[in-house]
């Protein structure tokens, strides 16, 4: 008996020898420094992760290095609950921050995730009742699990156009969260993601955004409107469900399904507008809307859904030009009446651009709308929808452009007012780099990029500031401006 004891202890002692030493590193237990315990990610590149503190700081200044290792991630609970944090500094160096990294730090009131910060794990800020404002650096992609959740005194948040997912309940029971802009950046609002969102008042949805998910806005009952941009195609299930004070809300072309129990319980709610795209509404979508009116077009799917649920509706008014292919949309109930009448006039055609004259005639009188209307332009054959715009011409010969989205082979957009309509692949009457319009290209132009990157300023047209042309405003196209200024560089329209 004791033989075999000794032998298998030798097999293990010769297996450890055997080990090279990285190896043995990767294994050994955490090593104190001061208050922090960390571990060596690397020996070969002299980095670390911190696992632990055991200080009782207020204010903490997390190092850039312990024991001349360079920390780049602060691991999984390694300052769960330490509950005298007030503020935190993050260095630059940090490029992650692992699971529950804060989770439970009552007293945390603020913190700045440094653009260094590429991953964010679940449950980061979870709990953290405390914690009144947050800035997401430009480095994080991903809002991940529950990161925010329980962050019950959350009142701002800036959420950098680095961001393209929302995940599964990233901000729930947020309940002092009175506003949010998501960035066009955003492509997917995960379950749950603002759920018992109570004081949610006001949302931007970026027009990146493809999908709501399910319970997405649940319980977000001082939400009182939401503009849906044209990019979503779906609404999860239980969406908006209990969202009390939504009185309406428009649902773009884009959309196609409107998930189960959707706007249940939305008492307020007395008016949506379904386009002809959507398919599929889901069971109870609407139940306990009891003022509910359903606006639509006439034999649309949104007409027999309401017929079978016993939902008021109201048929709204489209026109179409049968040679241009154009198509005016109401919006709204009253905007065109049944005996409008849509003219169109193509003014010029060429590889890179078509022109149209649009009026609309009542009576044997142009008018114009009496409100909002969308208006569906069909891309000529040869030409790429995705780098179309859509330009008004105004009567000073200047072009404003209507921001309008591709698809299913049609440049939509919304308007108020018809004259000479141009579709194009070419940038009108925009001089790239001068971005407050005062016809020059310098340091003013520079410094309103910048601070359109930071959330600080909002462009009505933002061509002029994209001069890179990648579909992001940052700091690259304030310094290819600067560039121009100085006469170092060149921009292309």
């Amino acid at each position: 008996m004791k033989k075999r004891i000794f032998s298998a202890l030798l097999a293990l002692c010769m297996m450890l020898t055997a080990l090279p030493l990285t190896g043995l590193t990767a294994f050994a237990a955490g090593i104190t420094s001061g208050d922090f315990e960390y571990e060596v990610l690397s020996e070969e590149n002299k980095t670390c992760e911190i696992t632990d503190y055991t200080g009782s700081a207020t204010t903490l200044d997390i190092p850039s290095e312990l024991d001349g290792y360079t920390v780049t991630s602060i691991g999984e609970y390694a300052f769960r609950n330490c509950s005298s944090l007030t503020s935190i500094n993050i260095p630059d160096s940090v490029t992650s921050i692992g699971d529950s990294a804060f989770g439970g730090c009552t007293s945390l009131t603020s913190i700045n995730i440094p653009d260094s910060v590429t991953s964010i794990g679940s449950e980061a800020f979870c709990d953290c009742v405390s914690l009144a404002s947050v800035t997401i650096g430009k480095g994080v992609t991903s809002i991940g699990k529950n990161v925010f959740g329980g962050c019950r005194s959350l009142t701002t948040i800036n959420i950098s156009d680095s961001v393209t997912d929302i995940g599964y309940e990233a901000f729930y029971y947020c309940t002092s969260l009175t506003s949010i802009v998501i960035p066009d950046s955003v492509t997917s609002i995960g379950d749950n993601a603002f759920r018992y969102c109570s004081s949610l008042a006001s949302v931007t949805i970026g027009k990146g955004v493809t999908s709501i998910g399910n319970n997405a806005f649940r319980g977000c009952r001082s939400l009182t409107s939401i503009v849906i941009p044209d990019s979503v195609t779906s609404i999860g299930n239980e969406a908006f469900y209990n969202c009390y004070s939504l009185t309406s809300i428009d649902i773009p072309d884009s959309v196609m399904s409107i998930g189960d129990y959707a706007f249940c319980n939305c008492s307020s709610l007395i008016s949506i507008v379904i386009p002809d795209s959507v398919t599929s509404i889901g069971d109870g979508a609407f139940t306990d809307c009891d003022n509910l009116t359903i606006y639509g077009y006439a034999g649309s799917y949104a007409e027999t859904y309401a017929a079978e649920n016993s939902i008021p509706f109201v048929a709204l008014v489209a026109a179409e030009d049968m040679t241009s292919g154009i198509i005016v949309m109401e919006t709204t109930d009253g905007v065109l009446s049944e005996d409008t009448e849509l003219n169109v006039e193509q003014t010029e055609s060429t590889e890179m651009r078509v022109s149209y004259n649009i009026t609309l005639v009542q009576n044997g009188a142009e008018i114009q709308p009496a409100g909002t209307v969308t208006v569906k332009i069909p891309v000529p054959d040869g030409m790429d929808g995705r780098t179309c715009k859509v330009y008004r011409e105004e009567a000073d010969g200047t072009y404003t452009d209507m921001n309008a989205v591709y698809q299913d082979g049609y440049m939509v957009f919304t308007t108020d007012h018809f004259s000479v309509y141009v579709l194009t692949s070419e940038a009108l009457g925009i001089t790239l780099g001068d971005v407050n319009g005062d016809g020059k290209v310098d340091a003013v132009d520079a410094r309103w990029v910048l601070q359109v990157a930071a959330g600080m300023r909002t462009l009505e047209n933002a061509t002029a500031a994209d001069v890179n042309t990648d579909s992001k405003i940052d700091a690259v196209d304030a310094r290819w401006i600067l560039q121009a200024a100085a006469g170092m560089r060149t921009l292309d329209a």
